[in-house]
C-alpha cells in the first residue's frame, strides 16, 4: 500500500512540474506577437475563419479547445490556449511515464523512473557552445516548446508507435487465431489514435506511414511471408487517418491555396544551423550510442528496430522537403522531431533494461556503459532545461 502511494506521488510531482513549465511557456509565448503560440490561438479566437492560416481548419483539435476554453467557458484567450497546452503535457508526460514504470519497474526505483521520466520531457540537442553562436538549434531536437500542434501531438505518437508495436509483437506471425475479439479491439483503438493525431497535426502520420510501410516490407521478407496476415490488417488500422491525411495535403497544397512543396536537398536544416549535420549528431548522442552498444539486438529487438526506421524515414522528409511558402517554417520536419522523441524514449528504456545500475554489478565494462550513457542523457536533459529557461526568460522565440 505504502509503496503504491509513493509511486503515485512521483507521478504527481513530475505531472504538476511539467504542466506548470507548459502553462508558464505558453503565457510567455503568447506575449510574442508572431510566436506560434500567439498565431494558432489568433486564429481559434477568430473563429478559425482568418484566410492566412486556413490551413488550420484542417487539423483543429488544438483551436477547438482554445476556442471552447475562451469563448464558452469566457476564460480569456492567452490563458485558454495555456489550459490546453498544459492538458495535452500532461498527456505526454503520463504516457511516457507509464511506458517507463511499465519497462524498468524491475530495474530502476520509483524515483528513477519518475527522474527518467521528467528528463524525458525535457531533452533537447547536446549544447555546444564553442562551436558557433547558432549550432545549438533548437528546432533540431526531440523537445519544442514553441508550436502547440506538435505538443498536441506528441501524446497521440508516443502512444501510437508502442501500440503498433505491441500488436505486432502479438499478432504479427500468428495469422488468423482464435482471440480475433481482443485483437480487433486493439486494431480499432490504434486506427482512433491515428487519426485523432490527424485532427491534432498530421506530421506524425506523415512520417508514421511510410516508416511502418518499410518496417512491415523488412518483416516480410525476414519472416517470409509470415507477418502477411498481419500487413493487411495493418493496411485497414491505417486507412481512415491515411485517407485524411491525404484530404489535408491536397486542400492545403492546392491552387486556391496557393501552397507549393518541392525536393531542396538539406535546404531546411541548413538554414537552422550553419552545421546541420553536426547538429543532427549531437540532437541525438544519446540514442545513437545506445543503438552503437545494442548494435546486436537492432533486428532482433522489434521496437527499436521500429523508432529507428520511423526516425531515418522522417529524417529523409527533413532533408529533402521544402514548403515554398514558408521555408523556415520547416513544416516537413516535425515529423522529424517527433521521431526524435520517440527515439528517446525506446533507447532510454532499452538502455537502462540491459545497463541498469543494479544489472551493472561489479562489471566495470557495464558500469562504463551505465555511466557513459547516464552523462549524455544528463547532457541532453540539461541542455534542455537551458533551451526552455532562454525561451520562458528571453524574448528570442525562434533561433
Amino acid at each position: 500500500m505504502n509503496k503504491k502511494i509513493k509511486t503515485d506521488i512521483w507521478y504527481i510531482v513530475i505531472c504538476l512540474a511539467v504542466v506548470l513549465a507548459s502553462f508558464a511557456m505558453t503565457l510567455k509565448q503568447m506575449g510574442e506577437m508572431y510566436a506560434d503560440f500567439a498565431v494558432h490561438a489568433r486564429f481559434a479566437g477568430a473563429g478559425r475563419v482568418d484566410p492566412q492560416y486556413i490551413k488550420f481548419n484542417f487539423y483543429p483539435l488544438w483551436h477547438l479547445g482554445v476556442q471552447l476554453w475562451a469563448n464558452k467557458l469566457h476564460v480569456s484567450l492567452n490563458y485558454a490556449a495555456a489550459v490546453v497546452s498544459a492538458g495535452f503535457a500532461f498527456l505526454t508526460v503520463s504516457v511516457t511515464y507509464c511506458l517507463v514504470k511499465s519497462a524498468l519497474k524491475n530495474q530502476c526505483s520509483n524515483w528513477g523512473i519518475a527522474a527518467l521520466t521528467l528528463g524525458l520531457s525535457f531533452v533537447a540537442a547536446i549544447r555546444i557552445p564553442f562551436m558557433d553562436a547558432r549550432n545549438f538549434i533548437d528546432y533540431i531536437g526531440p523537445t519544442i516548446w514553441h508550436n502547440p500542434t506538435n505538443l498536441a501531438v506528441k501524446p497521440f505518437a508516443i502512444a501510437a508507435v508502442f501500440l503498433f508495436f505491441w500488436l505486432y509483437e502479438r499478432y504479427g506471425t500468428d495469422g488468423f487465431h482464435d482471440s480475433k475479439k481482443g485483437e480487433l479491439r486493439w486494431m480499432m483503438c490504434l486506427s482512433v489514435i491515428l487519426l485523432i493525431s490527424c485532427f491534432t497535426k498530421p506530421s506524425f502520420i506523415q512520417g508514421f506511414l511510410p516508416a511502418v510501410m518499410l518496417f512491415l516490407l523488412i518483416e516480410l521478407i525476414v519472416t517470409k511471408g509470415k507477418c502477411f496476415v498481419f500487413c493487411l490488417k495493418s493496411a485497414l488500422i491505417f486507412t481512415p487517418a491515411a485517407l485524411y491525411m491525404l484530404y489535408q495535403f491536397f486542400s492545403v497544397f492546392s491552387p486556391e491555396q496557393e501552397r507549393n512543396m518541392q525536393i531542396d536537398v538539406m535546404e531546411i536544416l541548413s538554414r537552422w544551423s550553419p552545421h546541420p549535420w553536426f547538429s543532427i549528431v549531437v540532437a541525438i548522442a544519446f540514442p545513437l550510442f545506445v543503438i552503437i552498444v545494442l548494435r546486436k539486438y537492432i533486428f532482433k529487438d522489434k521496437l527499436l528496430w521500429l523508432s529507428i526506421v520511423f526516425y531515418l524515414t522522417a529524417l529523409l522528409e527533413a532533408m529533402l522537403l521544402i514548403e515554398v511558402n514558408e521555408p523556415n517554417s520547416g513544416n516537413f520536419c516535425w515529423a522529424w522531431q517527433l521521431a526524435m522523441g520517440v527515439l528517446f524514449i525506446v533507447t532510454a528504456i532499452r538502455f537502462f533494461q540491459k545497463y541498469s545500475w543494479r544489472a551493472c554489478g561489479s562489471d566495470r565494462k557495464m558500469k562504463c556503459i551505465f555511466w557513459t550513457g547516464s552523462i549524455l542523457l544528463v547532457c541532453h536533459t540539461l541542455s534542455g532545461v537551458y533551451y526552455y529557461g532562454r525561451l520562458l526568460f528571453t524574448s528570442a522565440w525562434y533561433m
